[in-house]
């Protein structure tokens, strides 16, 4: 029996200056030997191999993608934190719901965080740290704002496109953290940049008026590409 062997992190978070922008990186961290390029793929599961033709263009700097089997809700935990992220994160799931052309459910939880797929938390950096979630104290140390954990993903298909090969995850358990931001817009910004790489955008766009662009740009609403990029994806395989 062929065991799945991807336990992929994927950690994106931003530093907090007063007098410079956000900045966000990508650190991808493998827990477990990575064989997605190997076509295994665990006992129940088909190995989907799709044309060149599927992709019609690819805006982020990563060759993996990842993808939810069933649109899972999106569960969030205030941990005390203020009013401005619910605002953000309902801006950010209707955001992509509109790019998507599907329905994506925000509901609040204080259930035992294992029990939900998709679960994002805000508050302030202690509170979220004191979750034992969230990981690297050089993190919590930096300032960090935002994070995206890919804490449980399975191998699901590989795909062409202009000679470059690219790797499906199927997504299983992700989390999102977002700490206490001091503007309505930089929660905007934030919780629709952290709901992307949630939802399968791995990496960044390489284009600076893009959200996701991985330095803080001050932009509010998805941009063509944002919505393009990971639309082509959902719509192959759905």
């Amino acid at each position: 029996k062929l065991q799945e062997k991807l336990i992929a992190i994927l950690l994106v978070f931003a530093m907090v200056f007063l007098t410079v922008p956000i900045v966000k990186a990508d650190m991808i961290i493998s827990l477990e030997e990575n064989e997605i390029s190997s076509g295994l793929v665990s006992a129940g599961e088909s190995l989907i191999i799709r044309t060149a033709n599927d992709f019609s263009y690819w805006y982020s700097s990563n060759t993996v993608f990842g993808i939810w089997d069933n649109m899972p809700i999106v569960y969030y935990n205030y941990l005390d934190g203020p009013e401005n992220f619910y605002t953000g994160m309902s801006y950010a799931v209707n955001s992509w719901s509109d790019a998507l052309g599907m329905s994506i459910n925000l509901r609040e939880t204080d259930l035992e965080e294992s029990l939900n797929p998709l679960l994002i938390f805000g508050g302030t950096q202690d509170e979220v740290y004191g979750t034992g979630e969230f990981p690297f104290s050089q993190v919590y140390n930096s300032g960090a704002i935002g994070a995206t954990l890919y804490k449980s993903e399975s191998f699901f298909a590989n795909a062409y496109y202009n000679g470059t090969t690219y790797y499906g995850n199927k997504l299983n358990k992700v989390r999102v953290y977002v700490l206490d931001l001091n503007t309505l817009s930089n929660y905007y910004n934030t919780c629709t940049h952290e709901l992307g790489h949630a939802l399968g955008w791995k990496g960044h766009s390489y284009y600076s008026t893009d959200i996701m662009y991985p330095e803080y740009n001050y932009v509010t609403s998805l941009q063509p590409r944002d919505r393009l990029h990971l639309r082509q994806i959902y719509d192959t395989y759905y």
